[in-house]
């Protein structure tokens, strides 16, 4: 889960939210996110968020417990599911905030890793917001082994990086392309997840792909969030497969993107079936983060009341390193993704979703996205 208020300057990496921190669980170390570590793998959790007026009481039942500070950095900010699924307003306004961060049942629900639809519900969580002049992040209760272990982590990272720098992201290409360019590219980005996590032979995922392709809804299981996890863990077709987080380098001063020709580009290739290619492009230096915008419905405001959120977030990580992402379950957010009705959501969306899927590899990625927005402008 994560809160975020900046979406232009795209969203930190793990080892970027939380560094310089004391505190694990919830990441403010960038102006404007907050990155919150839950116990479950997969399935739905129990999330409340509260905005008070005043600092508010702390209930016993809350077995881990940190705060931070938080100051939005737009008019706008939400509460956000991973690779973007769906958000919730906050209706902050943009002052100096402490949050609080509360869990319940954390090494429950790590240990139970994916909670399939009508299982008992695992773990709780209580963010909550009132306003107060930034001060130091603090650890109030520790209970889970879970906790502990992010704690150790945040603690055992290196000072945080130089301030990142403003280099246009391909979101920016993605404005000033057209509607068809937009949803070539969702389709685009969706296939290349699963490539990337290995599911183009995993025939209900491949029909998945042939309907976005062809303009129609998704079939089942992708009709059904419950179901489609499910089916995903269940099928032995499904590689076990991963890769190390994509934490973004330091960039280089912005180039202008030369011609297509200049740059030795061809046209896209034809999608083939069984083609399991993670890239077609050639590596090149990217252009870093993603980040995308949350979504335009006007959804209920999560002001004090509880909701169920569906999750696929993988927490386990190598020691002293980046975190190790489950592919397979990062990778069908994309196909999700690619069907918004909205073609730019679509695809910034989707292309958001597969670069977490490339993980390390992210680069390979963003270049061949950026290379089909480049070649579409040139031929126009």
């Amino acid at each position: 889960m994560y809160v975020q208020s900046d979406q232009d300057n795209g969203f930190p990496g793990l080892s970027e939210a939380f560094a310089g921190q004391s505190v694990g669980l919830c990441g403010a170390a960038v102006p404007g996110v907050l990155w919150l570590i839950t116990g479950l793998h997969t399935g739905n959790i129990a999330f409340d968020v509260e905005v008070h007026d005043e600092e508010p009481a702390l209930d016993p039942v809350w077995e881990d417990v940190v705060e931070v500070s938080f100051h939005p950095v737009s008019e706008s900010t939400g509460l956000a599911e991973w690779a973007g699924e769906a958000a919730w307003d906050l209706n902050l306004t943009r002052t100096d905030y402490r949050v609080r961060y509360c869990a319940q049942g954390m090494d429950e629900a790590r240990n139970l890793d994916t909670r399939a639809s009508g299982e008992p519900q695992a773990d709780s969580y209580l963010l909550q917001f009132w306003p107060a002049p930034p001060r130091a992040d603090r650890v109030i209760r520790q209970t889970s082994q879970h906790a502990a272990y992010w704690h150790d982590y945040a603690r055992e990272l290196p000072p945080p990086p130089p301030h990142r720098s403003s280099e246009p992201r391909p979101n920016h290409a993605l404005d000033t392309v057209g509607s068809d360019v937009q949803r070539a590219v969702a389709l685009l980005a969706a296939r290349r997840a699963c490539g990337a996590a290995g599911l183009l032979g995993v025939s209900w995922i491949g029909q998945a792909l042939t309907a976005l392709a062809e303009g129609r809804t998704l079939p089942p299981p992708f009709d059904d969030p419950d179901r489609m996890w499910e089916t995903l863990s269940s099928d032995p077709q499904v590689p076990s497969r991963s890769v190390l987080e994509a934490i973004p380098s330091e960039r280089p001063p912005y180039r202008p993107p030369t011609s297509p020709e200049a740059a030795g580009l061809a046209p896209l290739p034809a999608e083939k079936p069984g083609d399991n290619r993670p890239a077609g492009w050639p590596l090149g230096r990217g252009l870093g983060a993603l980040i995308p915008p949350a979504p335009a419905d006007d959804g209920p405001t999560p002001t004090g009341g509880g909701g169920h959120i569906t999750m696929a977030v993988h927490t386990s990580r190598t020691p002293h390193g980046p975190l190790r992402i489950s592919q397979p379950y990062i990778a069908l957010p994309a196909v999700l993704a690619a069907a918004d009705p909205d073609p730019l959501k679509a695809a910034l969306d989707a292309v958001w979703a597969a670069v977490n899927t490339y993980g390390e590899h992210y680069l390979e990625l963003l270049e061949e996205i950026r290379s089909a927005c480049t070649l579409v402008r040139w031929r126009r």
